[in-house]
């Protein structure tokens, strides 16, 4: 049926009147629709706090889900809060459908917000608006939307973010985040970003994965000189001082994990610059710290490889007193921390150089021109109470400096090269250094003490193991050692306590508690109580050794101390007796006394069995000098000992009383023999001995400085043999002498003195001896010697009485004469002051004025002289020097001219450019005693050393005589030397 056309009319009407106003319906919609999200942005932006809220324009299509937004204001108590000048987003609407937002593109440009947080930790105020910082989400089942954002620009936009404990501003300049998806944990989006924090440029770019179950982001990020200062507030309550540049320029990946922990990886720069940190404990400042290099951080591992350098570094503890600084340092290599559930471990290769670090413990100070350390796969690990490392490489430290109230220590260079092993647990702590240390110059002042000790330099090479533990401390070395230039003075007195050229210590082994061994020991130019060699004013030391050699050394609690040899070479000593009769000795001893602060007491008990000493042997080689000088004497005597042989056998304490063997040859003087052998008990508790020996040919006149204070008698002239026996027990002396004295000549000079002897004799002195002597002019004595060491008494005068009966003398002037011709002319017989015998003159050596060179002339003379006591063995010639009034004019004269000739060379050496006046005549000159018994000795000896030279006439054939001067004769005598027989 068909149907009428008025109802198709109708119906056709009605859809076309639907229609229209489904039109006008969406054309209104789509009208007013950007006035409803202008609107509802507007509320929405109210009902946050906003105050003031304007739009330019909101332009939305929804057929190509585009939005534009123009310049959003907000405005909150008349102060903008935020600005949008555009804002572009392009939606995509068939995702919707599955609970997607995809966002294909957002874009702003010149935007400008205020991030404001008031105290408050749950609320900020962004762009004038309020919202939660943290919001509970009531759990739901349904399936959450996701949202993609394919792209978001962000360009010239400024951020003010103020809150109580920061302030700053951050300005973007450009920003582009790519591929966002939340229903994509692995997902990987894009950022990049320029622009600045506070005016210092930042640059990021690179890959994030904000939804994965452990977040990441791996790119390449730069901060230059982004201040700290702004920071401070915000981190006030663990610094109260935090300022500084802080750059940053390099690779950086970072990731969460599941647990919260950080992993990251840096490579590239991080740098500080002018930077203070501190809190109220401690506090650091420098003006650049910078890193370049690799660093990684897990929740169980760090490792950095790389460089780190920083300059005029300071560390302040002012607390405690503590503060260190430098001026530059520098470290090169890698390091990486290990941790598990166990251990830790640190591992290294690394270079350091610190320039003139300077560390202040309170009164103490430490100061080095620069540290350098180098490791080389070095470990350490630690494990609860347990450590364990070793360091192989090398340390040098250079111009060192220590000082404390008590002391300074200067050190020019210390090095090390080698492994070093530290092993530390509950029981001990152990520290092993095998290698090479070498050190030196240094020196070591005690202040208090006004001491210092010093070095050249000092090696060791080997190990070295210290042992600590509850108990005690054990140090085992095992190695060699090796010191030059060392040295001990006392800087109160200047006196050179002990200097060595060079000391060795060859196989040295052991432990501090078992025991210590060496092979040898070797020490060279060893002086002992001299004077530095920088003082003009120096003296002659105590004592010296050229060198000094100790064989197979060892000490142990057990065994104490034992030496197979000690061989000494080039012994040089000087005993000095004062004009107050202490010994020069005495002054060493003293200022060791002064430093130990220990006061000597007699008959004290030791407070402890001393430990045991045993030496095989002891030697004294090479040449060697003792020289004695008694000041208490007028004129001094002096004394010069060369042991030609020394030697000390089986030496030891354990019995104390336990005598060494002792054997001693060597020479007095110039020609005088001493031997002597015997036993000596070098421990005992008071002197213990048994010697014998012989002195032959010691000249007599020297010893008038004791027989004219003794007896009141010089002695003329005159030559010694003694044979002795001592020995010594519980401090007392006993024993005797047989003494033979050859061509004895004495003179009286004191009454008094001469007074008492002959009292003690019955006699005169010269009577008794006239008669003692033979027919070779000798006397023969046995003189007992007994008493206690301190006060040994010598009494000649039994000896003397016994052996009076024989004196006898015999001319022999007709003989002299022949066998002297044709140089006998002056042959006379004369009487010598204090010998009632004549005595039998031959012609006198004459001299030049002022000098004691032989004149050749007197040569067939002596030749004479010579042949004469080698064809008569009995007889002895007397040498008297002589000096009169003519050696005192030459010697002025000698003396005048040096004056002159070293006033000239003054002048001409001046640099000053006028003419000088010529110099003057200098003062009188005047001519000590002393200066002409020395010419005449000297005459003497040149006259001895030609008949020993050339014709082997024995030392002592020729018996020198006191020098003497001759003055106020009517006819000026000559210059001579007499000859007596």
């Amino acid at each position: 049926m068909t149907e009428a056309p008025d109802n198709k009319h109708k119906r056709r009407h009605g859809l076309i009147i639907t229609l229209s106003i489904l039109l006008i319906l969406v054309i209104a919609t789509l009208s007013l629709l950007p006035l409803g999200i202008n609107y509802a942005l507007k509320e929405w932006i109210r009902q946050q706090g906003g105050e003031r809220v304007s739009v330019a324009n909101v332009d939305f299509n929804p057929f190509t889900a585009t939005l534009r937004l123009d310049e959003l204001r907000v405005t909150n108590q008349g102060e903008e809060q935020l600005t949008l000048p555009r804002l572009d987003l392009q939606l995509a609407w068939a995702p919707l459908f599955s609970k997607q937002l995809v966002i294909t593109g957002l874009e702003l440009s010149g935007v400008t917000l205020k991030l404001i947080q008031n105290g408050t930790q749950s609320q900020i105020q962004i762009g004038g608006m309020l919202f939660p910082l943290s919001t509970e989400k009531a759990p739901t089942e349904t399936t959450p939307w996701a949202v993609h954002l394919n792209r978001f620009s962000l360009q010239e936009a400024l951020v003010d973010y103020q809150a109580p404990q920061l302030t700053t501003r951050i300005q973007v300049t450009d920003l582009l985040l790519t591929d966002i998806a939340t229903d994509n944990p692995t997902g990987i989006a894009q950022v990049a970003l320029q622009g600045s924090i506070d005016q210092a440029p930042i640059t990021l770019q690179g890959n994030f994965t904000p939804f994965a179950d452990t977040p990441s982001f791996d790119g390449e990020v730069r901060i230059d000189s982004l201040a700290l200062d702004g920071y401070a507030k915000l981190a006030a309550s663990q610094l109260n001082q935090l300022t500084g540049k802080l750059s940053m320029d390099g690779t950086l990946l970072l990731s969460i994990t599941p647990s919260g922990t950080p992993q990251i990886t840096h490579n590239g720069n991080i740098s500080l610059a002018d930077y203070q940190i501190g809190d109220q404990k401690q506090a650091i400042a420098g003006s650049s710290l910078a890193w370049q290099g690799q660093l990684k951080q897990n929740a169980d591992n760090l490792s950095i490889d790389g460089g780190l350098t920083s300059s005029a570094l300071r560390f302040d503890m002012p607390n405690e007193q503590i503060s260190y600084n430098h001026q530059g340092l520098e470290w090169q290599g890698s390091l990486t921390l290990a941790s598990d559930d166990i251990a830790r471990k640190i591992l290294s290769s690394s270079r350091l150089h610190i320039q003139s670090p300077d560390i202040q413990l309170a009164d103490n100070q430490a100061s080095l021109k620069q540290i350098e350390l180098s490791l080389e796969k070095a470990t350490l690990s630690l494990a609860g109470e347990s450590m364990a490392a070793q360091l192989p490489g090398s340390l040098k430290l250079t111009g060192t400096k220590l000082t404390t109230p008590t002391q300074e220590l200067t050190n020019a260079s210390f090095s090390w090269q080698g492994d070093a092993q530290l092993n530390r647990d509950e029981k001990q702590t152990a520290v092993t250094l095998d290698g090479t240390l070498s050190d030196g110059p240094a020196q070591l002042r005690l202040l208090e003490k006004q001491a210092a000790a010093g070095l050249g330099d000092i090696n060791w090479q080997g190990r070295l193991e210290l042992v600590q533990n509850g108990h005690d401390t054990r140090i085992s070395p095992s190695g060699d050692l090796s010191a030059n230039a060392l040295e001990a003075s006392d800087q109160q007195t200047g006196l050179q306590l002990l200097a060595l050229d060079s000391l060795t210590i060859n196989g040295l082994a052991g432990d501090s508690a078992d025991g210590l061994t060496a092979t040898h020991i070797d020490a060279r130019a060893i002086t002992i109580g001299g004077t530095p060699a920088s003082d003009k004013a120096s003296t002659p030391a105590m004592l010296a050794l050229h060198e000094l050699q100790i064989r197979q050394p060892s000490y142990s609690a057990s065994h104490g101390l034992q030496i197979d040899r000690i061989e000494a070479n080039g012994l040089t000593q000087v005993v000095i007796r004062q004009s107050d009769k202490q010994l020069n000795l005495q002054r060493l001893a003293d200022v060791i006394q002064r430093m130990t602060g220990q006061t000597p007491t007699q008959n004290e008990p030791p407070a402890s069995q001393p430990s045991p000493i045993t030496i095989g042997q002891v030697t004294l080689t090479g040449e060697n000098r003792i020289s004695f000088e008694d000041r208490t004497t007028d004129p001094v005597y002096q004394l010069l000992i060369k042991p030609e042989q020394f030697r000390l056998e089986g030496i030891t304490n354990t019995p104390a009383d336990q005598p060494a063997t002792l054997v001693l040859k060597g020479i007095l003087d110039k020609n005088t023999t001493l031997n002597l052998d015997g036993d000596v008990a070098l421990f005992a508790a008071q002197p213990t001995f048994a010697v014998k020996g012989r002195i032959e040919g010691l000249e007599l006149p020297p010893l008038s400085a004791y027989t004219i204070p003794l007896l009141g008698y010089q002695l003329q002239s005159g030559e010694a043999n003694s044979d002795i026996q001592l020995s010594a027990k519980a401090g007392q002396v006993d024993g005797n002498s047989d003494l033979t004295l050859n061509q004895l000549e004495v003179e009286p000079l004191d009454a008094d003195k001469m007074a008492a002897m002959q009292q003690q004799l019955s006699i005169p002195l010269e009577t008794a001896l006239g008669m003692l002597k033979d027919k070779n002019n000798r006397i023969q004595l046995s003189l007992p010697i007994s008493g206690a060491m301190d006060n040994i008494q010598v009494d000649p005068s039994d000896a003397i009485n016994q052996a009076i009966g024989r004196a006898m003398k015999k001319g022999a002037k007709t003989y002299l004469a022949t066998a002297l011709f044709p140089f006998g002319t002056l042959l006379t017989l004369v009487e010598i002051a204090g010998d009632a015998a004549a005595k039998i003159q031959l012609d006198p050596i004459p001299f030049a004025p002022g000098s004691s060179r032989l004149n050749p002339d007197q040569h067939a003379y002596l030749d004479k002289i010579a042949e004469l006591l080698n064809e008569r063995p009995e007889v002895y010639v007397r040498l008297c020097g002589v000096t009169t009034a003519s050696d005192i004019e030459a010697l002025q004269e000698i003396e005048r001219e040096r004056l002159l000739a070293a006033a000239k060379s003054a002048q001409e050496t001046s640099d000053e450019k006028e003419k000088r006046p010529d110099p003057i005549d200098p003062a009188p000159i005047e001519i000590s005693q002393q200066q002409l018994n020395q010419l005449a000795g000297e005459r003497t000896s040149s006259i001895e050393h030609y008949l020993s030279e050339a014709h082997q006439v024995k030392a002592e054939r020729l018996i020198s005589c006191q020098p003497r001067i001759e003055k106020g004769a009517e006819k000026e005598p000559a210059p001579r030397v007499d000859l007596l027989i």
